[in-house]
């Protein structure tokens, strides 16, 4: 539940419909009906502190639209991944057409159900969603909120009507026309009433249009009844009663849904085998294609902003696999290599995509101007990337390494779950360097290391090394995008952390140090179960810079996390 300030948010279209009050001294005729809940539901809500408010058109039919916060929902790196800016709101828009417009007298139908975010105003002073803006899960929400609809609408229509049943069998003492027109009117001469307030106002004026008025325009009895109405239990204060609000229930589900982002295909919301860092397609070549064109998961224009020096690095790796024509690497829309490295050779430098942004230009228009897929290209290799990769400060870089440096987190939160679980069993981790040419990391950067099952010298595994010299054979050198700002030939070391299995002659048959008795001829460690080995950090080298003997145990690891605040990452 969000507990913002409830403030005016309460819509009311140029068509809306108006309950007038009887004229003074007449019977009140209180007909609750569709309509009726519909205005409950919203001032429900807005007690609630969500945003809430709804449009009645004869020529649309009724709009509902609520709002809520995501700034209590899940961490930054969670709203950064979604794409979800958290000085905004997620507001929804329900259309139920009809003539006459009525609520609830259809199910949304395709095009009926819009998700986007907004400013806290956005249901405020006769606004609708012309100005909200799309973000990375806006077409997923949209998609999955439909079909949830669509699959459960009798259920919760028949949930829906009951409500309206026993509101009309309930003893309120407050018509409810009567109720909505207090409402109504505090609206537009801006006092601050409330559902509760309202009801309690209505009573205790009996009805009375001119008591009603003199009571509201006295702030000292205002006062005085808010007190009262701080204490008096309403009928709406009945256990349960929200379970039978559509539009409460539309917000839990989609809270439930951003929460659980990483768990599902962004595009078709099959099942991923383990939960991932960001939101993604799974690995159907169309829902890579719709994901790509629909703009879903991490926005590209903030991804600049935040990390310009991580989305420089990122096009590079990716530059550079189209060059080697790894035909086991992936890229976009099923393009080739060749057509890639077509694109990302106009790409523009980093500096040139924070200057049309820093102007309030759009990025997209820019960069289809130089090439018409360039734009989709490049959001696609920020998108795809299932790593967490993050700039290290100045100030806590490794000494006596190159100056760009990178945290990379690629296991996903199960994965590093296990890692660290076998961590404890085996009384700790060591650390180690792995080297490998830039044009393979576009692959490493989407699917973590991966042991090498081809002919190798000493069996097959993830090879790596306790000496930055050794690794830094293995670090063939390749050309980034022409305009990259981190050189014209770089490669790419990382440092790994790796279970402390077996010992120094006696290994476990799944992490093997030099010289061990199933390793007696490799220099090197290698590690035969992927999920003993994780990366830690990335340092990236132009041809200007090289490290000799560093070991990997004398190096302070990086105290910053994914957003830059302190992080422990121990050595056992």
């Amino acid at each position: 539940m969000s507990d913002e300030d409830e403030d005016d948010s309460y819509v009311s279209g140029p068509e809306e419909e108006e309950i007038e009050y009887e004229d003074e001294g007449a019977e009140a005729i209180d007909v609750f009906n569709e309509t009726s809940l519909l205005q409950l539901e919203v001032q429900y809500l807005r007690m609630m502190g969500y945003r809430a408010g709804y449009l009645i058109s004869e020529l649309y039919g009724v709009t509902a639209m609520v709002g809520f916060r995501v700034d209590d929902l899940c961490d930054e790196n969670q709203l950064h991944a979604a794409g979800l800016r958290r000085d905004l709101h997620v507001v929804i828009a329900l259309t139920f057409p009809s003539s006459p417009p009525q609520y609830l007298a259809k199910c949304p139908s395709p095009g009926k159900v819009t998700v986007r975010q907004s400013s806290d105003t956005c249901l405020d002073n006769k606004q609708t969603l012309n100005d909200a803006l799309e973000f990375g899960l806006w077409w997923t929400l949209e998609q999955r909120l439909l079909e949830h609809l669509q699959e459960n609408w009798s259920e919760l229509k028949a949930r829906c009507l009951e409500e309206i049943a026993r509101a009309q069998a309930r003893e309120t003492g407050a018509p409810w026309p009567q109720v909505m027109s207090v409402l109504n009117l505090a609206t537009e001469t801006g006092v601050d009433v409330d559902l509760r307030l309202a009801t309690l106002l209505v009573k205790r004026s009996a009805g009375r249009f001119d008591s009603i008025q003199e009571i509201l325009f006295d702030e000292e009895r205002m006062e005085s009844l808010r007190k009262q109405a701080r204490q008096e239990r309403m009928y709406f204060d009945e256990p349960g009663w929200e379970r039978f609000s559509l539009l409460h229930y539309v917000i839990r589900y989609l809270k439930e849904r951003i929460i659980k982002c990483t768990e599902r295909c962004i595009v078709c919301d099959k099942p991923h085998p383990l939960p991932l860092l960001k939101p993604v397609a799974c690995d159907n070549a169309l829902c890579n294609h719709q994901m790509a064109n629909l703009g879903l998961g991490v926005n590209l224009e903030d991804e600049v902003l935040r990390n310009p020096m991580v989305v420089d690095f990122l096009i590079s790796t990716t530059y550079a696999a189209a060059a080697a024509n790894n035909k086991y690497t992936q890229f976009p829309f099923d393009k080739g290599a060749e057509t890639v490295s077509m694109v990302l050779k106009k790409c523009p430098s980093v500096d040139d995509m924070l200057g049309v942004l820093k102007k309030g230009e759009s990025l997209k228009d820019y960069m289809q101007t130089i090439h018409a897929e360039l734009y989709n290209v490049v959001r696609w290799i920020i998108a795809s990337n299932t790593s967490h990769i993050q700039s290290i400060p100045k100030d806590q870089r490794v000494k006596d390494m190159p100056e760009h440096q990178f945290l990379l987190q690629s296991s996903t939160p199960a994965a590093e779950a296990r890692f660290q679980e076998l961590k404890a069993k085996h009384g700790g981790s060591f650390f180690a360097f792995h080297g490998s040419g830039l044009g393979s990391w576009h692959n490493i950067l989407r699917g973590g290391l991966k042991k090498l099952d081809l002919r190798t010298a000493y069996g097959p595994g993830i090879y790596l090394a306790t000496n930055a010299s050794t690794s830094l054979g293995y670090m063939t050198s390749a050309a980034g995008f022409a305009k990259s700002k981190l050189g014209p030939q770089l490669r790419i070391m990382a440092l790994c952390e790796i279970i402390a299995e077996g010992s120094e002659k006696h290994c476990s048959g799944r992490v093997h140090r030099p010289k061990c008795e199933c390793n007696k001829q490799s220099p090197h460690i290698r590690v035969e179960a992927e999920e003993c080995v994780v990366t830690r950090v990335i340092f990236l080298f132009t041809d200007s810079c090289c490290a000799y003997n560093i070991d990997a145990k004398n190096i302070k690891i990086p105290q910053v996390d994914k957003i830059g605040k302190p992080l422990s990452v121990q050595r056992s």
